[in-house]
């Protein structure tokens, strides 16, 4: 078995992404607005704000602390290195993110839970669009273009999944 070619992707993501999920956050606030003038569901409010808040408040910083010690790894060896379980594990776990905001609606008031799941998504779109936007910031201030990668791992099951800065102008071989 030969070396395995590693998989670079743009960090967080590329461009054409950030702006499609701009325009998701821009869609469903306006959905909310619209439904917001067209209810008299005080609960459909307060959920929306509770979710859209809580969880732009708990994602945003921790996905950009848990960025500032990935860029403290790479300034120190230009690369930073976790390995990952792959394969149904991590499908799902997607897949429970996706569906769990879902399973509120037999347990709370249809209104309520309908203003927490278009919070939801929305406080996501808008919490990746900010992160987005901060990682280009900091790609700016090094003077360089971050790319995550994908490579084998040696274990079964497992892949290594890292994060490398790529100096401007300057063109990399690995």
């Amino acid at each position: 078995m030969g070396i395995q070619p590693r998989i670079e992707l743009e960090y967080p993501y590329g461009r054409m992404e950030a702006g499609l999920r701009l325009l998701f956050a821009v869609l469903l606030s306006s959905l909310y607005l619209f439904l917001a003038f067209r209810t008299v569901a005080y609960l459909f409010h307060i959920g929306f704000i509770t979710a859209f808040l809580l969880l732009l408040a708990f994602t945003l910083p921790y996905r950009m602390l848990r960025f500032r010690q990935m860029m403290r790894v790479v300034k120190v060896g230009n690369e930073y290195r976790k390995e990952r379980i792959g394969g149904y594990v991590e499908l799902f776990r997607y897949l429970v993110y996706l569906l769990l905001p879902l399973l509120i609606f037999p347990l709370l008031d249809p209104a309520f839970a309908l203003g927490c799941l278009i919070g939801y998504f929305s406080s996501i779109s808008f919490s990746d669009v900010f992160f987005y936007l901060y990682v280009r910031r900091v790609e700016s201030r090094y003077n360089g273009v971050l790319k995550a990668f994908i490579e084998p791992s040696d274990k079964p099951g497992r892949y290594i999944w890292g994060l490398r800065l790529h100096s401007q102008g300057v063109v990399d071989e690995r």
